[in-house]
């Protein structure tokens, strides 16, 4: 069960991540 959670969790933030450091450097 604490398994899922925790994967849960480090996908929505990377996904943030790269989205913004792209648009800077466009």
């Amino acid at each position: 069960m604490p398994k899922p959670k925790l994967k849960l969790k480090p996908k929505p933030k990377p996904e943030l991540k790269p989205k913004p450091k792209l648009k800077p450097k466009l």
